[in-house]
This record gives structure tokens, sequence and C-alpha cells, in this order.
């Protein structure tokens, strides 16, 4: 097993072991307890580099165990909940179990203000679950709503998604997004990503609803051209 790794990572480079990282990530939704150390060197070994961006207001970074108690208030508000389509983590335990996941899989990132360390929102990002023939990623983000509409998420983003494209082959990024999710419509749009219209019935919420869906997409090649034009410089 391990001269088959080795060999492995001989005929890759440090873009693909991401990207096999990636969609191995975007698999796994909840890890067995005796498959975490396991999985955590792994992912590690699969271009686990440390997460560290940082903007005028903001760090980007991994999650640590002493983000515990500020990650479940953030993942306990119904209201963000809801435009973020999961179920409301109901204790602490939920958020404990959910966050020791990702200590493991290594691609969520916390959102903090840089003059406090308070933990404000994450971003993450996994293999698009529409575009199966090209490498597409979905982009997801949430924010506290207590800072919403003071540019934080916008100032986030614009060097967080010049980071995937850098990082990894990433052919296409997608964003998905409710249709009465305004603001996160505006932040979307703000850098020029592609409308490709709505989805009917893209997915059912946890309590039963089912929501129609706005997609919005960037290529390669716009990034480029709108990385030329400033247009991610925060």
């Amino acid at each position: 097993l391990g001269a088959g790794i080795v060999s492995l990572v001989a005929i890759l480079d440090l873009s693909s072991l991401r990207i096999l990282r990636a969609r191995i990530y975007s698999r796994i939704k909840v890890v067995p307890r005796l498959w975490r150390p396991f999985l955590g060197c792994l992912f590690l070994f699969l271009g686990g580099d440390v997460m560290h961006l940082e903007t005028k207001r903001l760090i980007i970074r991994d999650f640590n165990i002493n983000d515990l108690d500020a990650y479940y208030r953030l993942k306990a508000n119904h209201e963000l909940a809801y435009y973020a389509g999961y179920k409301p983590y109901p204790d602490l335990k939920s958020a404990k179990y959910r966050l020791q996941n990702i200590l493991m899989l290594h691609d969520y990132y916390a959102i903090t203000l840089k003059n406090t360390g308070e933990l404000i929102g994450d971003l993450n990002f996994y293999t698009d679950p529409i575009r199966k023939a090209t490498d597409s990623f979905q982009l997801g983000f949430t924010l506290d709503i207590s800072f919403w509409h003071k540019g934080f998420m916008s100032e986030a983003l614009r060097t967080f998604i010049p980071y995937l494209f850098n990082h990894y082959n990433i052919d296409i990024l997608t964003c998905v997004t409710m249709i009465e999710n305004v603001s996160s419509k505006h932040v979307i749009e703000a850098l020029n990503f592609h409308y490709d219209g709505i989805i009917r019935h893209y997915k059912r919420l946890y309590n039963g609803d089912m929501v129609d869906c706005m997609i919005y997409t960037l290529t390669n090649d716009e990034f480029e051209r709108n990385d030329k034009n400033e247009k991610f410089k925060s």
C-alpha cells in the first residue's frame, strides 16, 4: 500500500492531489470515529497545507477545537440554517461531532475577525453534484446574520476564490442560492458570476419544504479576466 501511494504521488502534481482530496471529501458526509485518525493523515498527505488567508478585516483559517462554542452558536441559528439549507444544530454535542469531522477533512474554513479573532462565518467547497464531466466544484458560505450587509462575505470571497482557482484545477465554480436569499444573490453577482438560471425543486429542506434555487457559475477563463481587471482585489 505504501509503495502504491508513493507511486501515485510521483505521477500526480500537488494540484491533482488537492483535487483528489476534494473529491474524496465531497463524498463523505459523516466520518466514523474509527476512520478519523486514518483520514486525518490521508488528507494531510493529499495536499494538506495549512489554510491562512488575510484580508483587510478578516482571517480565513482552518477550524480548531477551540472554535466549538462559537461554531455551535453559528450553526444553531434557525434563520441562517434555513437559507443555508441545513438543520439547525440542536445542541453542543451535535456541533462537536460535526466539528471533529471538519478537523479531519480540512476543506471547511473559518472566517474570523482580524482584530478580535471572533468566528463570524465559514467557507467550503465540494464536487459539483450537477456537472460530472468536468472539474467543477460548488462553493458554499455562511455568515453570522449580525454581520450581514457590511461587506464581510464579499471581502472573504475576493480572497478565497482566487485561492481556489490558483490551487485547484477548477474548470468551473458554481454557487447555488435560494431565490429568496437576496443577500447571497447580491454577493455572487458582484463577483461577476454568470447567472445560469433556476433549477426548480433543487432540494428539500429539513422541514420538508421543497425549494427552487438560482445557479451561478464562474469559469476559469472568466476568473482570469476578472483577476486581471482586479475584480478579486480585496
